[in-house]
C-alpha cells in the first residue's frame, strides 16, 4: 500500500517472511533526498545504508528506528 501527500510517498509492505525474523520496513519516496541526507548527517544520525544510486535509478539510503524497523528513503533520479 502506498499513500502520498505533496512530494512525499510512503509505502507500507507486509512482508510474507516477517515470521522468519525479518524486520519491518517502510519505504519513503521523496524529492531533494541529498538535502535531507545531508541534514541527517549534520545532526549525527547513524544510517544502516549510506546514500547511493541503485541500478533502478533510485537514490536511496536507510536507517533503523528505535523499534528496529528499517526506514528506506528514496528518490527517482532517472530521466523522464
Amino acid at each position: 500500500m502506498a499513500v502520498a501527500r505533496d512530494a512525499i510517498q510512503l509505502g507500507l509492505v507486509q512482508d510474507k517472511n516477517a515470521g522468519k525474523g525479518y524486520k519491518p520496513t517502510c519505504y519513503i519516496r521523496m524529492v531533494r533526498i541529498d538535502d535531507f541526507y545531508n541534514k541527517l548527517m549534520k545532526n549525527g544520525v547513524k544510517l544502516s545504508m549510506p546514500i547511493k544510486t541503485q541500478s533502478s535509478q533510485m537514490r536511496e539510503f536507510s536507517a533503523t528506528d528505535p523499534d528496529d524497523c528499517t526506514l528506506v528513503f528514496g528518490e527517482y533520479v532517472g530521466g523522464a
